[in-house]
Parts: C-alpha cells; sequence; structure tokens
C-alpha cells in the first residue's frame, strides 16, 4: 500500500514531466513514420528534430523549431555555396572548405542563437557524406527533413496534451514567492531575535533558480501571444514586481547580516515578527491564487503588521535608544525599516498583478 501510494505521489508531483515525455515519444514515432511514407533519404534527421523542438511549453516548443529551420536553411545556403565554388580535389581543399563553412557560421551562432545548426548543416553539405547527390539536392534533402521534424514537433505539442507557457509561468512563479516567503522568515526572525543571519545562499540560489525559470517561460508565453496561439495576459510587469522582491530581500540580508542591538531588537522584535508571518501568509496565498488564476489576497494584515512596525520604530526614535547607537548601527535599524516598508509597497503591486492575471475578479 505504501509502494502503491508513493508511485501515485511521484506520478502528480511530476505530471509536468510526464506529458512532456509523451509528447516526445509521439513527436519521435510519428516523425519517422512521414519520414519513412516520403522516402527521405536520412529521415532519422526528421525524428532528431521532432525530439529537440518537443519543449516544456508550445511557445518553447515554437522558438525552437523555427531556430533548427531558420538554421539549417542559412547552414545549407552557405555549404551550397561552397561546395560548389572550392573544388574538392584532395585533403587540403577539402579541409579549407569545411574551415570557411564552419569560421562565419559559429560566429553567427554565437551572436544569434537562432543559428546553432547552421555549421553542423553547412559541414554535411560540404562533406558530401551522399555521394550520390549534388550539394543542392543534399542541402534541399537535409532542410526537408528538418522541416518536417520541426513542423510535427509542433503540431504535437498542439494537439497532445498540450502546456501553455502561461499555466507554466504562474506555476513558477508560484515557487518563487515560496523561495521569497522562506527567505524572509529566516531574516526578519533573525533581526527579531538580535542574532546575525544563517548562510542564506542556498536560498538566494533557489530565489534566483526560481525567477530564471519564470522569467523564462514568461519570454515563452509572449512567444504564444505575438504567433496568435494564446491570449492570456502578459505576465511581464509579474516578472518585474518579483524582481523587485528580491531585491527587497537582498537589502534585509544585508541589513541583518550583523546583529542588531539587543535594545532595539527587544523593543522591535513583536513588530518584526507580526510582519514576518503576515508578509509570508500573503506570499503563500498569492502563490495559490497565481496558481488557482483567482483573485488576489486581502493585504489587511500585512498593512496592520507595517502599522505596528511603524509604531514601534517611531517609540524607539522617541525613546532617544536610536540616537545613543553608533552611527553603522543607526545605518542597519533605519535600512530595516526602509526595506521592510519598501516590501509591503511592493506586496501591494504583487496583488495588483496577481488580480490582473485572474480570470474571475470579485
Amino acid at each position: 500500500m505504501d509502494i502503491e501510494g508513493g508511485l501515485i505521489g511521484w506520478l502528480q508531483s511530476h505530471r509536468a514531466e510526464l506529458r512532456l515525455s509523451v509528447r516526445a515519444t509521439t513527436a519521435g514515432v510519428l516523425a519517422y513514420l512521414v519520414a519513412t511514407l516520403l522516402n527521405l533519404p536520412q529521415g532519422y534527421w526528421a525524428v532528431f528534430t521532432a525530439i529537440i523542438v518537443m519543449q516544456a511549453s508550445v511557445g518553447g516548443s515554437v522558438k525552437t523549431g523555427l531556430d533548427w529551420f531558420v538554421g539549417t536553411l542559412g547552414g545549407g545556403v552557405l555549404g551550397v555555396a561552397i561546395a560548389t565554388l572550392v573544388p574538392d580535389h584532395d585533403f587540403w581543399t577539402r579541409t579549407g572548405a569545411i574551415a570557411l563553412a564552419i569560421a562565419p557560421l559559429a560566429l553567427l551562432a554565437a551572436v544569434h542563437a537562432s543559428f546553432r545548426v547552421a555549421p553542423i548543416t553547412a559541414v554535411i553539405v560540404v562533406l558530401g557524406l551522399n555521394p550520390e547527390l549534388s550539394p543542392l539536392m543534399s542541402a534541399f534533402d537535409r532542410v526537408l527533413e528538418i522541416a518536417v521534424g520541426s513542423l510535427i514537433g509542433v503540431g504535437v505539442s498542439l494537439v497532445v496534451l498540450p502546456a501553455r507557457a502561461h499555466g507554466l509561468a504562474a506555476v513558477a512563479a508560484g515557487q518563487a514567492l515560496a523561495m521569497c516567503a522562506a527567505l524572509m522568515t529566516v531574516l526578519l526572525e533573525a533581526a527579531s531575535a538580535g542574532v546575525a543571519v544563517m548562510d542564506t545562499a542556498p536560498l538566494h540560489d533557489a530565489l534566483r533558480r526560481a525567477l530564471t525559470r519564470f522569467e523564462a517561460l514568461t519570454e515563452e508565453a509572449g512567444r504564444e501571444r505575438a504567433t496568435r496561439l494564446s491570449t492570456e495576459p502578459d505576465t511581464e510587469p509579474l516578472a518585474r514586481t518579483l524582481r523587485r522582491l528580491r531585491s527587497d530581500l537582498v537589502m534585509i540580508n544585508r541589513a541583518a547580516a550583523v546583529p542588531l542591538p539587543q535594545d532595539v531588537a527587544a523593543r522591535l522584535a513583536p513588530a518584526i515578527l507580526h510582519v514576518a508571518r503576515a508578509g509570508v501568509a500573503f506570499l503563500t496565498d498569492c502563490a495559490t491564487a497565481l496558481r488557482d488564476r483567482k483573485a488576489a489576497p486581502s493585504l489587511a494584515g500585512v498593512e496592520i503588521a507595517m502599522a505596528e512596525f511603524t509604531t514601534a520604530l517611531a517609540a524607539s526614535r522617541q525613546a532617544g535608544i536610536i540616537r545613543e547607537l553608533p552611527d553603522d548601527a543607526v545605518g542597519r535599524v533605519f535600512t530595516l525599516g526602509f526595506v521592510i516598508e519598501q516590501l509591503v509597497q511592493n506586496f501591494k503591486d504583487l496583488a495588483n498583478r496577481t488580480h490582473e492575471l485572474a480570470r474571475e475578479r470579485p
């Protein structure tokens, strides 16, 4: 029973990966069948392309398919030109032709990633791996094989268990917010306790990876909208908000790197903890709302906690505690106060972005 439950749990937690596996398998098999029916001389290129084109989202598949087709077309054109103009008399002329084919296309691929496959196609044409075909026909076959694989890959991504980039981006945004919540808890609890913050590098790294994935999916979602494959709202404003939240947490980390003076920490501790709990609850609820495309949660709890913190900070100033601190300690206290206030403002922005992406608004 435990094994069965564990298997079911694993399958549920890897649904996206399983769907991708099904799409890739379908695309590969279909590409092989079509290449066989068309009697393509090297039909395995269609199979390779169909599998490579299959990405996690429709937008990703469209981009990869276009990149491979454009790169193959560019490499084929240059390969035909070199194979025609440079005579293939001996080893050295062929070596020079290969160098001429690779150098400009490798530079082009370094500048524009869309042409990554171009040098490979050019070399295949120059080498004349099929002596029965002219360079022009060899290039035509390669372009046709890549085109077949690209079309099948994109078509399967649209029809078989399609995964829209917008939905994947919502999940990635929720993961980034979960990382923000975890980091916020660690930082503010340390600040309230008057102790140095622990090593947070792993949490910052995890947050950076989550944001990178979300931004990549945001780009793919934009491509889906540009090609009329999706009418979902733009998630780029949400990406900007998440970047600002990460910057706030980095600044809090710097302010909390050295423990706050005990007198200040004791006075501010309840308010800081209240901000932490309210903020974590809000981030968690926003993650759920984004995933489910629902309205943003209420900011009331965050605003109450912020008002409490502002009052506690003002009381500490009036009591003269902060005035008696060294300059560097005063700087850390006011930096922490400023960033917490800025964090709340970005929470309001996050609520607006979540509201924009909701299917149903109150």
